[in-house]
């Protein structure tokens, strides 16, 4: 089974951090990723190290709202965070596309909601509305979610 996992902001331990992602997500949800639970794995591109696949353990998942995004895609999924792993998070594009709408990306860094946005549209083939990847906040891939109305999953 595989979820995608959103991050609230009361879960943000770092108060100047927790500001400011609330501030350019114009909203609550603060971060999202990809959860593989049969193979321990969470993927997304964080602050520190850009895009990878990091240990499930190290976190608790009742501080995020999951869902189900099926069975069987797990390979899919592992391929192409594995094509885009090690490429640098995306500070610039995060302040310059994402809270200013200028779409001026032109690197090939990333932030979290828009690598899980290109995952979920163009591999997982969802149908989720035709946006600027980079211009897609943790907040607004949570809401396209909600109206897919992909199951939520409790743990």
């Amino acid at each position: 089974m595989a979820l995608i996992g959103f991050e609230h902001a009361i879960a943000e331990k770092n108060l100047l951090r927790k500001a400011l992602l609330s501030f350019g997500n114009r909203n609550e949800i603060i971060h999202c990723e990809i959860i593989l639970p049969n193979r321990n794995l969470r993927l997304s591109s964080w602050h520190d190290n850009g895009v990878e696949a990091r240990q499930l353990s190290d976190i608790s998942l009742n501080q995020y709202l999951l869902f189900d995004l099926g069975q069987n895609n797990d390979a899919l999924i592992i391929a192409f965070f594995e094509s885009h792993k090690g490429k640098k998070y995306d500070k610039v594009s995060l302040f310059t596309d994402l809270i200013l709408g200028l779409n001026l990306k032109n690197n090939d860094k990333f932030f979290c909601s828009e690598i899980c946005y290109r995952l979920l549209k163009d591999e997982l083939m969802l149908s989720l509305p035709d946006k600027v990847a980079s211009q897609v906040s943790p907040q607004e891939l949570y809401e396209m979610i909600l109206l897919l109305n992909i199951p939520q999953v409790y743990v």
